[in-house]
């Protein structure tokens, strides 16, 4: 027998997939994951097996999401003991309404030249400018997505784009 408070979760649950699901699999992918969609599937999986304790907090959700597909990747890429590194970006046909910012930016040299001077980034600032300009967080939210204070989201964020700028001038 299904209650209405079950309904409700379920229905919940549907809506958070479906607002973070493609923008999750792009962030993994940035990140470096080979196998970008296992892991938001897994993140998701582990959201459900927590959802009744976000009920109707869906912002806390994507936070939560968030972080967890970034220490997915974090933790695949030590269990394997290689560094990360760019990976192509696949086109999703639920996307195929309006061509989204990173395939864009791929569809010129200019951000071929963008995509190898991100993967020249040490891994926590490439997290943090890839949480900030592709995911569009706040600071507030980039901290708690990688556990850190808001001075340190902005910092890390700010040196990743110095980095980048400096990449991108010896390209």
């Amino acid at each position: 027998m299904t209650t209405g408070a079950t309904v409700q979760l379920e229905h919940d649950f549907a809506a958070v997939f479906d607002s973070h699901a493609a923008k999750l699999v792009r962030f993994a992918a940035f990140l470096g994951a080979d196998d970008a969609e296992d892991v938001v599937q897994e993140a998701f999986c582990r959201f459900y097996e927590r959802r009744h304790s976000f009920s109707g907090e869906l912002l806390q959700a994507g936070a939560y999401l968030n972080r967890t597909v970034l220490n997915l990747v974090r933790d695949r890429h030590r269990r394997r003991g290689r560094s990360l590194r760019v990976v192509r970006l696949h086109e999703r046909e639920a996307e195929a309404v309006a061509p989204s910012v990173e395939a864009l930016s791929l569809a010129s040299e200019d951000g071929r030249l963008l995509v190898e001077a991100l993967a020249k980034l040490p891994q926590r600032r490439r997290e943090a400018v890839t949480l900030r300009y592709w995911l569009d967080l706040s600071y507030v939210e980039i901290a708690t997505v990688m556990g850190t204070a808001v001075g340190t989201a902005k910092s890390t964020v700010f040196r990743g784009i110095e980095d980048l700028q400096r990449h991108l001038e010896q390209s």
